[in-house]
């Protein structure tokens, strides 16, 4: 079982040119994916094409069978069995951090014991309660990580979500994000730069080169 996306052709409405031209990778389940390439190649677009966020002008998006993009069919961005994790993190202001990952509506019933043991493996426990603007950047990115996480959604797509950590917090969660995945058959897809790391953890490397 697999997220596949076959012969995508997009480009944005300024463009001229083919951002992807025939675009085609699969991702399997208990798998982690990187995709790399040189910024403004389209690993972003990839998440958001995955995510219905944009639609391709040709090409088909699915799920273990199920389509989600094609000719015929479009499913929206709510009915994907997916959870997004954007490298600017949007969490509420006026939330704790524990607020804003709970907030997330199709969540595991075991929501705040996982909350509870992960966030002392991410180095957050002691911030939860915090509200958002008291916290830094890593942590928030930690935050939204976990809310990922708890999500029921079998598909896990990052940008960049190890960015701001240092070396040693980078490949502790790199590894307990890895196991974590394999454990619950999730299929996760993680955009980077950092293919020094990549190599380390990921399943499957995939090179992003835009036809542009």
């Amino acid at each position: 079982m697999s997220l596949v996306l076959k012969d995508i052709n997009f480009k944005y409405k300024q463009q001229e040119n083919l951002l992807f031209d025939g675009l085609s990778l699969s991702c399997k389940m208990g798998e982690c994916t990187a995709l790399l390439g040189e910024s403004g190649c389209g690993k972003s677009t990839v998440m958001k094409l995955i995510s219905g966020l944009e639609k391709p002008s040709k090409g088909e998006i699915s799920f273990c069978d199920e389509l989600w993009y094609s000719k015929t069919v479009s499913m929206k961005p709510k009915q994907r069995s997916l959870s997004v994790v954007f490298h600017d993190v949007a969490f509420f202001p006026h939330l704790s951090l524990l607020e804003n990952i709970l907030i997330l509506k199709n969540k595991r019933k075991d929501s705040e014991e996982f909350i509870k043991t992960w966030s002392e493996k991410f180095k957050i426990a002691d911030i939860l309660n915090k509200k958002t603007l008291d916290v830094s950047g890593g942590q928030k990115m930690r935050a939204a990580l976990l809310r990922g996480m708890i999500s029921k959604s079998k598909v896990l797509v990052c940008d960049e979500p190890f960015a701001h950590l240092d070396k040693d917090l980078r490949d502790l969660i790199c590894a307990e994000m890895t196991q974590f995945i394999k454990k619950e058959k999730k299929c996760f897809v993680w955009i980077t730069h950092d293919q020094e790391r990549a190599s380390k953890f990921a399943d499957q490397l995939v090179f992003i080169n835009s036809e542009r």
